[in-house]
C-alpha cells in the first residue's frame, strides 16, 4: 500500500491489530487521530470480506455472490471482488472505499 492509494476516511490496520480511520496524509506519514503518526509502510490494508460488505450496507442478491449499493455492483470470484472485467480486482477495504466514492461521490 502506498500513500497515493489512501484517502481521508479510509480504514487501515495499524500494528496489525487496530483498524483506524485515516484523518490526514503528509507525504509518507499518515495520521489516524487514534495514535501517533504512522509511516505508510507501517500500515496494512484491511482485507475485504463479505461480512464487511453487509455491514457497509451492501445488499446480497439471492444465492449469488453479488452485492450492490448505490449503483456499485460487486461480484465475488476466486481471485477477489470484481466490478466488471475491465476493472482491477478489489482485495482491500480502502480500494472499495475509493471506488465507491469515485462512482457515487459519497463515502462508505
Amino acid at each position: 500500500m502506498t500513500a497515493n492509494e489512501l484517502r481521508i476516511g479510509n480504514y487501515v490496520f495499524r500494528d496489525s491489530i487496530f483498524i483506524e480511520t485515516v484523518k490526514s496524509i503528509d507525504k509518507n506519514v499518515v495520521f489516524t487521530g487514534e495514535s501517533l503518526p504512522s509511516k505508510v509502510e507501517d500500515l496494512k490494508p484491511v482485507a475485504l470480506i463479505e461480512t464487511d460488505l453487509i455491514s457497509l450496507g451492501f445488499k446480497k442478491w439471492g444465492k449469488h455472490k453479488t452485492y450492490s449499493k448505490g449503483g456499485v455492483i460487486l461480484h465475488l470470484r476466486r481471485r477477489g471482488f470484481v466490478i466488471n472485467k475491465r476493472m482491477p480486482i478489489v482485495h482491500y477495504l480502502h480500494q472499495l472505499q475509493n471506488i465507491y466514492f469515485i462512482f457515487t461521490g459519497k463515502e462508505l
